[in-house]
């Protein structure tokens, strides 16, 4: 097991920044608005290429009377619990407050190691606001910028963890990511999949900021799921945080494997909006799971249409599933959990150079490529190249030069006999050379 490292404190300390800093990433949101951190977030944090850590970035500490923050808190509480190591950080510039006394209290009834890190240091040498800090209990204090970032992990590395059983940096795991437009419940899907209540939800849209993953399991198979934000038009964006978080789940589309897309049951088809987020995971090769939530608001008879009108729609992509259930209350989630357990199995499949060969003459038996300029188009063998896009490259005569028709075609006829299901398979043509041609 990993040592685990919580960062507490009040809003806008610098938490966010410093976790981005120390994990060498931006998955953490960061703005000068307190209170946009709302989940927990988790990365790893690595001294020395010897030592690893996880690291949870968290949502700040306050008295508030917001259910939003309520419960945001509340999942701050559970990282204290949850962590081996605790950095409690405050802001150098503002001095100490009744939060930091408020929350230095709450850390200590839990009994962790707990180092007090000072943020916004920067231009401070001597100073009474810094001194104060000490009437906090902690023996000792360690200043830090998350403005000066080079000098930060300098920092920390002289911090003494005597934390015991530090593993060797596993394998990268499967990432699963659930995408959809704001308040579709993703959040509340992603809960039922890992059966824990590890992401925030709540009626009101916008809930979810940042990209949270966490790592989880089928049937001893880990792979890691990413809740994200909703993705609106750019039109109904209202702020930083809001595009911030459009671009974070965008990015995670292109990190993943799996696309788990939920579809708003409220509307009974496919929008302009889910076509658009289906363009970016065709162009990323995801495997794609159509999900519709809240089947418990709908009636058999509008879920088949429903189901029809989405086939029709995503005629293109020949998706042969289509996910009916309920993420409040958990219908449909075993199903959806069998179809990523075959997806991650797809891993093991190897497709032979001839079995390929033999899709692809068969395909073009059926329906012979177009002939252009009195010239025949000649697919003639083909073979697997990456697994995430599944990519096959057909070489052949002039097969640089086939239309888009015939060859979403050929992507279909091959996902269709090679049983990939909510694949998307990429095609890359390679042209024959000619002997006979000069240099």
């Amino acid at each position: 097991m990993l040592p685990i490292i919580a960062l507490i404190g009040k809003p806008n300390v610098g938490k966010s920044s410093l976790f981005n800093i120390l994990t060498d990433s931006n998955k953490a949101i960061t703005s000068q608005k307190s209170g946009t951190t709302r989940d927990r977030n988790y990365g790893h944090y690595i001294i020395k290429e010897e030592k690893k850590f996880k690291i949870i970035d968290t949502a700040g500490i306050t008295n508030t009377k917001s259910i939003i923050k309520k419960k945001s808190i509340k999942n701050t509480k559970k990282a204290i619990k949850e962590a081996h190591i605790i950095f409690f950080i405050v802001d150098g510039k503002e001095g100490i407050t009744k939060e930091d006394h408020f929350i230095s209290k709450i850390i200590k009834k839990k009994k962790k190691k707990t180092y007090l890190i000072i943020n916004k240091t920067e231009n401070i040498k001597k100073n009474k606001k810094i001194c104060e800090f000490y009437k906090l209990g902690y023996k000792k204090i360690h200043k830090i910028s998350t403005m000066l970032p080079k000098t930060i992990k300098n920092v920390i590395s002289k911090i003494k963890f005597k934390e015991k059983n530090i593993n060797k940096i596993k394998k990268k795991r499967t990432n699963i990511t659930i995408i959809g437009k704001p308040n579709v419940g993703k959040s509340t899907l992603g809960n039922a999949l890992l059966k824990k209540k590890q992401f925030i939800t709540d009626k009101k849209p916008g809930t979810t900021r940042d990209s949270i993953s966490i790592l989880n399991k089928i049937k001893k198979k880990k792979y890691i799921l990413t809740d994200t934000a909703g993705i609106c038009k750019k039109k109904n964006i209202k702020n930083e945080i809001e595009l911030c978080s459009i671009k974070q789940s965008i990015k995670m589309i292109k990190k993943s494997k799996i696309i788990i897309l939920i579809l708003d049951i409220s509307e009974k088809k496919i929008s302009k909006q889910d076509l658009s987020i289906i363009k970016i995971i065709i162009k990323n090769g995801n495997f794609l799971l159509i999900t519709v939530n809240k089947e418990d608001k709908i009636s058999i008879k509008e879920k088949k249409e429903i189901k029809e009108g989405i086939k029709k729609k995503l005629k293109f992509l020949n998706i042969k599933k289509i996910h009916f259930l309920s993420a409040l209350y958990e219908t449909g989630i075993k199903k959806l959990m069998l179809s990523i357990q075959k997806i991650l199995n797809i891993k093991k499949k190897k497709f032979s150079c001839q079995f390929l060969t033999k899709i692809l003459k068969k395909a073009i038996k059926k329906h012979q490529p177009p002939i252009q300029k009195k010239i025949r188009i000649k697919p003639k063998y083909a073979h697997t190249g990456k697994i995430n896009p599944y990519t096959i490259i057909i070489h052949g005569n002039k097969v640089n030069n086939l239309p888009k028709s015939y060859i979403n075609y050929l992507k279909n006829f091959f996902q269709k006999e090679m049983k990939l299901n909510n694949c998307i398979i990429k095609l890359i043509f390679k042209e024959n050379k000619n002997p006979f041609i000069k240099k």
